[in-house]
């Protein structure tokens, strides 16, 4: 799992003992939330792969370019619906031989655009909204270093979205924030 991922619930227990990826976006799979058990196949074909072709050159080349591949090369059902899937496709669970791969909302709610809401009061409806059926929740990626980065005192503001989901799921890392906060606040 990415270090950037909020855990909102625990995942519904039909899904416990399953081997699973998430869909990042129709026909793209992600790399930052993926569940399998020691020693799957899925699992040491996609180390043994990265092992023989990274360069470091390709961001995800490791990450959703990979696991995408791998989806590609042993789900015959992905191949066969991949040009197809839309987004309310990728919104169903994909059976694959031995795993699955998850709908996009179950781990991946906001869609890249909208990660600003994460800083802005007046959506905080819209995000409880948007967040409720998830399990998890994966703040950044690639793509969002290309949007404008939140000023720090959007990221600190406690009203924000962001620091309510970080209240409400993260109380022990939500109160060391605060804590370290208000000693730096202090010294400035």
């Amino acid at each position: 799992m990415d270090t950037d991922i909020i855990t909102l619930k625990r995942m519904h227990k039909s899904f416990a003992g399953t081997n699973y990826l998430y869909f990042a976006a129709p026909g793209k799979i992600a790399s930052a939330i993926l569940k399998f058990h020691q020693g799957h196949p899925f699992l040491n074909q996609s180390i043994h792969r990265a092992a023989q072709t990274y360069t470091g050159k390709v961001w995800g080349e490791i990450g959703p370019l990979l696991y995408t591949s791998m989806v590609n090369a042993s789900c015959p059902v992905f191949v066969k619906r991949r040009d197809q899937l839309s987004v309310a496709q990728s919104r169903t669970i994909l059976h694959c031989p031995g795993y699955m791969v998850l709908p996009q909302y179950l781990g991946f709610p906001l869609r890249t655009s909208q990660r600003h809401h994460f800083y802005e009061r007046s959506k905080n409806r819209e995000v409880k909204n948007m967040i409720k059926k998830s399990a998890t929740l994966h703040l950044f990626n690639s793509a969002f270093l290309k949007d404008k980065l939140p000023s720090e005192k959007e990221i600190q503001d406690l009203a924000s979205p962001l620091m309510q989901i970080r209240r409400d799921a993260c109380p022990i890392a939500y109160l060391s924030f605060l804590e370290a906060n208000s000693r730096s606040s202090k010294y400035t």
